[in-house]
């Protein structure tokens, strides 16, 4: 059922327009969806208690032969389903009430949570932060920081910056290194602007193009002297 499946799909994490996508309902749809109580199972009965329907779907008597070859193939095509029931079951009826069905019974696949981890030294997680703090004066004042954290020790240090500017990211960055005792073979950044990649390389120093006045020209590369 529709309600039933906005639900499980909201529950793992799935963006509101694609589950109003994938269940043939609108966002606001959705979003309502979402401030009813939980549904606790998805069977007919309950269904037909909670919208007081009468007839149920020519289809559901081959409930358990769908969920039978659903269970052996989940993207098992409904239009295979309903060959298959008129084939070998003698179906009779028209598809929509079969894929209405199929809908409500196939699995919706759960992403499995994987833990980021790695080895010591490989991995190193950065980013910027701040707080605001309020004084018994009175007074208010922002704070920011600099984060590191070794993805395998969780070791962390903190270093309170300025700003977010560049020279502040890369003194803090050497900090933590030096507070490290080392570079990790691999740094992951959180939400620090794709800018500041681009200081770290500078174009002049990796031979990529640079722009001069309104033409871009490539940079040569610097010789040791």
């Amino acid at each position: 059922m529709t309600r039933h499946e906005v639900q499980i799909l909201r529950a793992v994490g799935m963006a509101q327009v694609a589950v109003a996508s994938k269940s043939g309902v609108s966002v606001q749809s959705v979003r309502r969806i979402e401030r009813e109580a939980p549904m606790t199972t998805s069977g007919e009965k309950s269904l037909v208690r909670q919208r007081r329907v009468g007839r149920p779907s020519i289809a559901t008597p081959w409930t358990a032969t769908i969920e039978s070859w659903l269970t052996e193939d989940r993207g098992l095509p409904s239009g295979e389903i309903v060959r298959r029931l008129r084939e070998e079951h003698g179906y009779a009826g028209g598809k929509s009430a079969v894929y209405e069905l199929v809908r409500r019974l196939r699995p919706v696949p759960v992403a499995p949570v994987v833990r980021f981890e790695g080895v010591a030294g490989e991995f190193s997680q950065h980013d910027f932060g701040q707080v605001h703090l309020h004084y018994a004066s009175g007074r208010h004042e922002r704070i920011r920081f600099f984060a590191s954290r070794l993805k395998w020790s969780r070791v962390a240090d903190v270093t309170l910056v300025p700003d977010e500017r560049e020279e502040a990211l890369i003194r803090a960055l050497l900090a933590a290194f030096e507070a490290f005792g080392g570079v990790p073979l691999v740094t992951v950044w959180e939400s620090v602007p794709g800018n500041r990649f681009a200081l770290m390389c500078p174009p002049r120093l990796c031979g990529r193009p640079v722009r001069d006045g309104t033409n871009i020209k490539e940079s040569p590369l610097p010789t040791a002297t």
